[in-house]
């Protein structure tokens, strides 16, 4: 780690921004000790309280709803006691994120002019995704799903249905369109502001 990535003016701060980010107590610590060889000052303590505020933030259910709606990894930072709310909201928010996702995902298809079997159902192969990624035009929105799409075929994510209902793209999209909207009621139900899904 360089002196500069330790040069930090307010460790308070900084402690808070690592606790909303879900660090983990084991990561804080190695940064804190290679910035201590680096010969920074640094302030611990401020550092420490900054961290349990940004925690205490982050480790709620609306927390972890802002988290898994944003698609964010979790790492496992929150503690013990406050897991099993952020947990909650995490899992109601992934589940939203990863519908709206693959909503967008058909939806792009469709304005691509791509076979939509090549969207849902059986994915295409990672060097075909990656084709497109490369030779695509490009837009964030078309971005995203091809990326989230070469993730699944990594996964080798399958569907159970037999292959002429997933060749039907009107099906396809009305089913991917129900599930999203499930999956907001079920958000809704939990109490959280979904109206931007779907």
């Amino acid at each position: 780690m360089s002196q500069n990535a330790c040069l930090v003016q307010d460790w308070h701060m900084e402690g808070v921004v690592a606790g909303l980010h879900g660090i983990s107590e084991s990561d804080i610590q190695k940064h804190l000790q290679n910035c201590s060889k680096t010969g920074t000052l640094i302030d611990p303590c401020a550092y420490e309280r900054g961290y349990y505020e940004g925690i205490e933030q982050l480790c709620t259910k609306p927390g972890g709803f802002e988290a898994g709606k944003l698609g964010s990894p979790y790492g496992g930072g929150c503690p013990a006691e406050l897991e099993e709310a952020f947990l909650i909201g995490y899992e109601t928010g992934r589940s939203l994120f990863i519908a709206d996702l693959d909503l967008r995902i058909v939806k792009t298809g469709f304005a691509a002019g791509a076979a939509s079997s090549e969207f849902i159902g059986t994915p295409p192969s990672q060097e075909g995704i990656l084709h497109r990624l490369e030779t695509f035009p490009q837009t964030k929105e078309t971005r995203r799903a091809l990326v989230s799409q070469y993730n699944r075929s990594r996964f080798n994510a399958r569907s159970n249905l037999n292959n002429e209902v997933i060749g039907n793209p009107a099906w396809r999209l009305s089913h991917v369109i129900r599930k999203c909207e499930l999956v907001k009621e079920k958000a809704k139900e939990l109490g959280f502001e979904v109206d931007d899904f779907c």
